[in-house]
């Protein structure tokens, strides 16, 4: 019984033996050499499916073959893993000609080939989407740029040739509705006809409103004024004043304005020695406001008094005016500024030139925005 016993552990111990021996055999038949490893990499990093062709082949039937096999799957992997994904594919239809029954090759080759597929169908995708964007961008150019050209006005640069554009009409305002009040702190009137001379102080009142649109502006403009004191001349009072709308086409000029109103005149001939009193006459005129000097404002106005051709003593009668407004504080959205003039208004009478010059100074309150 012993000796059965001892026969079955040799037997058993012998098999044990035979089976480890031919696992190491197999396993060092599948561990390549140094020198066919760098071959393999040579292959790979020069991508040649043609020389791996000819390596299989050469070492086909060899105990390195499985080795070589193994070895370049993985490599494969490798190259799949950095997305080089068409040399993957070749290789392994290198290692499925020279072994159909490699069927991690045939599985890794249909992984590879759907890869590829979906990758060139996107990629066709995208090209055609970008050539259909293509050729649509001419015509939106196109339309693009006529929008533009309608909505906004262009500034050609004459040296460097490109154009700008700028929101037409280009409106400097927050508010399409500017006001303002001045009230005359000093209003000194030369007044010189063919028989006296008068140097007077008074006081005057002026004020305007305008509404600025895209079409059509309009407003009007006040004005009285009395002369009080004499310096030079006789003490009579002198008074004036001024009713004036009007009217500005911005696609023109927006800040030229076309007036026509209404002017009247008081004195005493006797001894202001002026042509005739009161004195009553339309006006029609042109004038410019809000012109811009730095952060200052420039208004100036011409007007023709028709008044004249109903009257035997006057020949013509005109008047002319110009103001500079500066600004000196901002009290929420309106503005304190200072003002100050010039005017004068001509008669030429059948005795000679009445001459009316004054010079204001004045301190107002506004919208100015």
């Amino acid at each position: 019984m012993k000796a059965q016993t001892s026969n079955a552990i040799r037997f058993i111990t012998i098999i044990l033996l035979i089976f480890i021996f031919c696992n190491i055999v197999s396993a060092q038949s599948n561990i390549l050499n140094e020198t066919l490893q760098k071959q393999i990499d040579t292959i790979f990093q020069n991508k040649s499916s043609e020389q791996l062709q000819t390596l299989l082949k050469s070492k086909k039937g060899t105990a390195e073959y499985s080795g070589i096999e193994d070895y370049a799957m993985r490599k494969i992997r490798q190259a799949i893993i950095f997305n080089d994904l068409s040399f993957s594919r070749e290789a392994t239809v290198a290692i499925i000609d020279n072994n159909l029954d490699n069927f991690e090759a045939v599985d890794m080759y249909a992984i590879v080939n759907k890869a590829i597929i979906k990758r060139e169908i996107q990629e066709k995708a995208s090209e055609e989407k970008r050539l259909a964007q293509q050729a649509k961008e001419p015509g939106q150019a196109e339309k693009v740029i006529d929008k533009i050209e309608k909505e906004f006005q262009g500034v050609k640069n004459p040296e460097t040739g490109t154009t700008v554009y700028y929101s037409q009409p280009m409106n400097e305002r927050f508010s399409p509705l500017v006001w303002s009040a001045n009230i005359g702190i000093t209003d000194l009137s030369l007044i010189t006809t063919p028989t006296v001379t008068n140097l007077k102080y008074g006081l005057q009142f002026f004020g305007d409103v305008v509404y600025y649109a895209k079409t059509l502006s309009f407003g009007l403009d006040l004005e009285g004024s009395i002369a009080l004191l004499s310096f030079i001349g006789s003490d009579s009072f002198i008074s004036s004043g001024k009713i004036v709308p009007m009217i500005a086409f911005p696609k023109i000029k927006d800040r030229l304005f076309f007036r026509f109103g209404f002017l009247f005149q008081n004195s005493n001939p006797e001894k202001d020695g002026t042509s005739l009193s009161p004195f009553f006459s339309p006006l029609i005129g042109i004038g410019l406001k809000d012109i811009g000097l730095g952060s200052n404002r420039l208004e100036c106005s011409i007007d023709y008094l028709a008044g004249h051709l109903a009257t035997e003593t006057v020949r013509f009668a005109a008047e002319g005016n110009c103001n500079l407004l500066i600004p000196m504080a901002e009290i929420g959205s309106s503005q304190i500024r200072f003002k100050t003039g010039l005017s004068d208004r001509i008669l030429i009478t059948n005795n000679g030139v009445e001459n009316h010059g004054k010079l204001t100074l004045s301190i107002g309150v506004g919208n100015y925005e």
